[in-house]
């Protein structure tokens, strides 16, 4: 290379050195960050206890310029279900689910997700199973006075199989000694309880043993007989008498 193309050559480069120190830096962008955890799906679902949910809990994760982010991993816990795992990670949209099954008592679970800092809670009911069992809820045994309602209406209980108390299930007593009455014919079991009781039981005429049964068609336990041994009434005058 000649001298006088070195010498140009060296003038750009020159020039262009100067020209890089007095541009402005080119800003490095700022990593993503997750900023927010929202619900995505599957909360306030109500299932029969112990089965798995319907639809999984789903959480969406966003980063400070709210933008989806996936990979990000998202830990689960539940207050008293089961998961299908301790944590998941979001795929390509931001979302993270796992499933959940209640456990076998009737109540309100709480799912809780987390991602540092970050979470959100999630609630599943779970609702009792099909009736399975009657029991008796008061004494089967009682004593009073013939003609007269015993102290305590008989009262039985029903549940699942998991022992929660079912509503709505029709319990039918019945006479079946000493010719009593009761009174009414049939209950339905009530509501949070599972509770059907009558509200009089009253004794036959005669001295003796009496007996009502309880049944509800298809469960363990049914019918249950309730017995009430009545006595003869006390005299309530004395005559003496003339002369």
């Amino acid at each position: 290379m000649s001298f006088v193309a070195l010498t140009a050559a060296m003038g750009v480069t020159k020039r262009l050195l100067s020209s890089l120190a007095g541009s402005a830096a080119v800003p490095v962008p700022a990593a993503s960050v997750a900023t927010s955890i929202a619900i995505s799906a599957g909360d306030g679902q109500s299932r029969t206890v112990g089965l798995a949910l319907l639809t999984n809990p789903a959480v969406i994760v966003k980063d400070q310029f709210n933008v989806v982010m996936s990979g990000v991993t998202v830990n689960w816990t539940a207050l008293f279900g089961t998961l299908s795992a301790a944590s998941s990670a979001t795929n390509g949209s931001g979302v993270a689910s796992i499933g959940l099954t209640l456990n076998v008592m009737v109540g309100v679970d709480t799912i809780t997700a987390t991602v540092g800092s970050l979470s959100v809670q999630f609630t599943a009911t779970g609702t009792a199973d099909v009736a399975a069992i009657i029991s008796p809820a008061t004494s089967t045994d009682q004593s009073g006075t013939v003609n007269t309602a015993v102290a305590t209406p008989p009262g039985v209980l029903v549940v699942d199989q998991y022992g929660n108390p079912k509503s709505g299930v029709t319990v039918t007593f019945a006479v079946t000694a000493g010719a009593g009455t009761r009174d009414p014919a049939t209950v339905d079991s009530a509501a949070s309880t599972g509770l059907a009781t009558l509200t009089s039981w009253t004794l036959g005429g005669s001295a003796g043993l009496n007996t009502l049964t309880a049944t509800a068609a298809g469960l363990a336990g049914s019918p249950v007989t309730f017995n009430a041994n009545a006595s003869a009434s006390l005299p309530t005058q004395i005559a003496v008498p003339a002369g």
